[in-house]
């Protein structure tokens, strides 16, 4: 187990996480500039060096201190990019793809579906299947930031429920009552455009 660093190793380590931080933000947004990474990977390295301060008793010392290091600012800092990028999303289903692999987990399967996405057809349909997608999209764009998160990362992305909910601060229980409730906005949004679940899927499906 490691002991409680100086201060002058705190800040080594803070300045080492920094380096870090610059050279991986520096090589995937080349298009960035130079006080934008440099402020990215400051905010980074001051919640990352906290959180090691914290929790050195985990270090194991399978790998070098700064080996572990890197991977927890690296982690860290893909997190903040990809749930920023969540939070700053315009949400658009696109009708080129299968949209009931989107459809199914942000309205629920339909009663006596037997859990069996239905298959999607191109060739009827396309404009009103289009429009309906369009009002679920502006639908999504209005909730509150936090459902906003959630059904972006879990049912248009895939992600995890315990990493979106680790993400949000919330536990599983309370995530899966948030996601429950953007759901329930989704669908009075719908049902305030007169469409119902039965609409929906007798436009999408065969």
């Amino acid at each position: 187990m490691l002991s409680i660093p100086d201060d002058e190793a705190i800040e080594n380590l803070r300045d080492f996480l920094v380096r870090v931080a610059i050279v991986y933000l520096s090589r995937k947004f080349p298009e960035w500039s130079p006080t934008e990474v440099k402020h990215l990977a400051e905010d980074m390295a001051q919640e990352t060096s906290v959180s090691i301060l914290n929790n050195l008793s985990g270090f194991r010392g399978d790998s070098k201190f700064t080996t572990w290091a890197y991977q927890c600012i690296i982690h860290r800092t893909a997190d903040e990019i990809r749930h920023s990028h969540y939070r700053n999303e315009n949400v658009r289903i696109d009708i080129a793809e299968d949209p009931m692999q989107y459809l199914t987990p942000l309205l629920g399967n339909r009663l006596g579906n037997n859990n069996s996405s239905p298959r999607f057809r191109y060739a009827e349909n396309l404009e009103e299947r289009r429009h309906i997608l369009e009002l679920i999209s502006g639908i999504i764009n209005t909730l509150p930031e936090r459902q906003r998160q959630a059904v972006i990362g879990v049912c248009l992305h895939g992600l995890p429920v315990a990493d979106m909910a680790q993400s949000i601060g919330l536990s599983p229980n309370a995530f899966y009552k948030l996601l429950h409730d953007a759901r329930i906005k989704i669908l009075a949004g719908l049902k305030a455009k007169g469409l119902t679940l039965g609409d929906i899927y007798a436009i999408f499906e065969e």
